[in-house]
């Protein structure tokens, strides 16, 4: 898995190619899972599925844990 976190406010449209390219750098072993967060929203992107977020959730909006396809994630 690849977290990226960026500043507050930041778009983070602008930055999947960016993760996208994180994950096909470390092919053979191209993590599944990419989180990208600016500390108001989450992206989870699935790219052996799409390259489009598979998920997108505001922070406040997250409760203690958040469960997707046998992903946890701790807040």
């Amino acid at each position: 898995m690849v977290i990226k976190i960026k500043k507050r406010g930041i778009k983070l449209e602008s930055y999947r190619s960016q993760v996208f390219n994180y994950g096909w750098n470390l092919r053979p072993n191209q993590p599944q899972h990419v989180i990208l967060c600016n500390f108001d929203d989450l992206y989870i992107y699935d790219f052996s599925v799409q390259d489009e977020p598979e998920d997108r959730h505001k922070i406040e909006n997250l409760g203690r844990r958040m469960v997707k396809r046998q992903l946890y994630i701790e807040v």
